[in-house]
C-alpha cells in the first residue's frame, strides 16, 4: 500500500543521507563547503529523529493510531527526505563553488515555487556558503587566499609571475551572484592589488606604518550569498577602488615609481645604456653559473664598476646611484633604496 511505500522510502532516504554525511562530515579533503553542508544535513537528521521519537511517544500514549493518521504524519517526513536525497545526489561529485552552484540550480530548476522545498534548500545554501563567503571576504579586503582544497573562485599558480599568479576558476565562480562578469573580474583584481601591496612588505615599507593592510573585520561584515545584485556590485566596486588606490600610492610614493622609471630610462634606453653591455661582458662568467651558486656580492660589484665606468665616461655625477644593490623584490627593481 501507499503507506508501506512511504515508510520504505523514508527508511532508504534516511540511510542514504546518513551514509553521505558520515563519510564526508569530518574528511578534510572534501572541503569546508561540503563540511558545512554535511553539518546542516546532520542537524536536519537529528530533527527528523526527534520527530520520529515524538510520533512513537504519541502512539504509546494513545495505544492506537490509524493507518490514515500515520500516513498524514509521515507525509511531511517523506517530502523533506525526498528533497534532501536530491541534495545528496547533486552534491556527491562536487565541492566548493561548484557545489553551491549545483544546489542553486537544483532550487531553480526543480523546486522553484515549492515553498516547502525552497525553505529547506535556502537553509542548506545559507550554511554551505558561509566558508566560501569567508574566503571571498578575506580575498577581496586583504588579498589573503587560503584554499587548500581548491574550492574558491580564485586559483593560485605558485610558479607563475605576479601577473598570472592568480586566475579566475569559472567552475567555482558563483552563478547568479555577480550581476555581470565585470564584478568577478574586479574581485580577482582587488585581491591581486592587495597581494601586490603585501609583496612590497619585503621592501620594508610597512615598517614605517605609513601603509596598513585592512582586515576583513575592519572592512565591515562583508556580503552574504543572498545579497542583491546592486548591493554586490556596489560593495565590490568600493573595495576594488580602495585596493587600486592603495597599490598606486605604494608604488608612486613609497617605492618611488617615477624615480625608478627615470633610472630605467637612463640606464636601459639611449641615455647611458652602454653600461649594460659593459656589465654583461664583465659578468658573463659569473652569470653563467647555476643560480644557487651565484655569488651575489660579485655580481653587485661588477654592476657598480660598470655603472661607474659609464658615469666617468659621460662626466656625470653619480651621487644618485650609489650605493648600488640587487633587490629580489617581486614588484620593484631598484638601483638604490
Amino acid at each position: 500500500c501507499a503507506l508501506v511505500e512511504d515508510l520504505l522510502f523514508i527508511s532508504n532516504s534516511f540511510a542514504l543521507i546518513e551514509e553521505f554525511v558520515a563519510k564526508r562530515l569530518r574528511r578534510f579533503e572534501y572541503g569546508s563547503v561540503m563540511q558545512s553542508l554535511c553539518s546542516c544535513l546532520d542537524d536536519m537528521m537529528h530533527e527528523h529523529s526527534a520527530v520520529v521519537s515524538s510520533i512513537e511517544e504519541q502512539y504509546r500514549r494513545k495505544k492506537h493510531m490509524s493507518v490514515r493518521e500515520l500516513q498524514v504524519i509521515s507525509q511531511p517526513l517523506a517530502d523533506k527526505l525526498a528533497v534532501l536525497s536530491q541534495v545528496v545526489y547533486t552534491a556527491v561529485d562536487r565541492k566548493g563553488g561548484a557545489l553551491i552552484n549545483g544546489l542553486r540550480l537544483l532550487l531553480v530548476h526543480q523546486y522553484q515555487g515549492n515553498s516547502f522545498a525552497e525553505a529547506i534548500l535556502a537553509r542548506l545554501l545559507n550554511e554551505a556558503t558561509k566558508p566560501f563567503m569567508t574566503m571571498f571576504d578575506k580575498w577581496l579586503t586583504s588579498g589573503v587566499l587560503y584554499d587548500p582544497c581548491k574550492e574558491f573562485m580564485i586559483q593560485y599558480h605558485e610558479e607563475a609571475e605576479w601577473d598570472g599568479r592568480y586566475t579566475l576558476d569559472n567552475s567555482n565562480t558563483l552563478e547568479h551572484f555577480f550581476p555581470t562578469a565585470m564584478e568577478a573580474k574586479r574581485v580577482l583584481l582587488a585581491g591581486k592589488y592587495w597581494d601586490g601591496v603585501r609583496s612590497c612588505k619585503d621592501a620594508t615599507i610597512f615598517q614605517t606604518g605609513s601603509v596598513k593592510l585592512p582586515s576583513p573585520t575592519s572592512a565591515g561584515l562583508g556580503l552574504e550569498y543572498r545579497a542583491k545584485g546592486a548591493q554586490v556590485a556596489s560593495h565590490i566596486q568600493k573595495l576594488y577602488k580602495g585596493a587600486s588606490e592603495t597599490l598606486l600610492r605604494v608604488l608612486v610614493e613609497e617605492c618611488d615609481l617615477v624615480g625608478t622609471l627615470r633610472l630605467m630610462k637612463r640606464y636601459f634606453l639611449l641615455d647611458q645604456g652602454d653600461f649594460f653591455l659593459n656589465f654583461l661582458d664583465a659578468a658573463e662568467d659569473e652569470l653563467s653559473r647555476d643560480p644557487a651558486k651565484l655569488r651575489q656580492f660579485r655580481v653587485q660589484h661588477l654592476l657598480q664598476v660598470s655603472v661607474q665606468i659609464t658615469e666617468n665616461h659621460n662626466d656625470a655625477s653619480n651621487d644618485d646611484i650609489s650605493p648600488l644593490r640587487i633587490s629580489p623584490a617581486d614588484l620593484t627593481c631598484r638601483f638604490a633604496t
